[in-house]
């Protein structure tokens, strides 16, 4: 299994689909405490916790480095970076 990683400083069509899933993720998680604490939906605070958390992901994989190697041990199913 290749991973694919993007360039430092720069973000790939991956990194978008990922940042996506996390802020539909933010979203449903958020939605769900919500109903949960108070017994309603509070949209207002939901898309302020999806975006934040789509764009935190973003920002992380902006600024991450692109690791020299990858080793993927295919008996333990590790990815080790090097």
């Amino acid at each position: 299994m290749k991973q694919k990683f993007s360039d430092f400083l720069n973000l790939n069509l991956i990194d978008l689909v990922r940042g996506l899933v996390m802020t539909v993720l933010g979203a449903a998680v958020s939605t769900i405490y919500t109903a949960l604490q108070e017994g309603g939906v509070d949209w207002d605070t939901i898309w302020k916790v999806a975006l934040a958390s789509g764009l935190s992901y973003l920002i992380k994989n902006f600024f991450t480095p692109v690791p020299d190697t990858v080793v993927v041990d295919s008996k333990k199913s590790d990815v080790e970076y090097k």
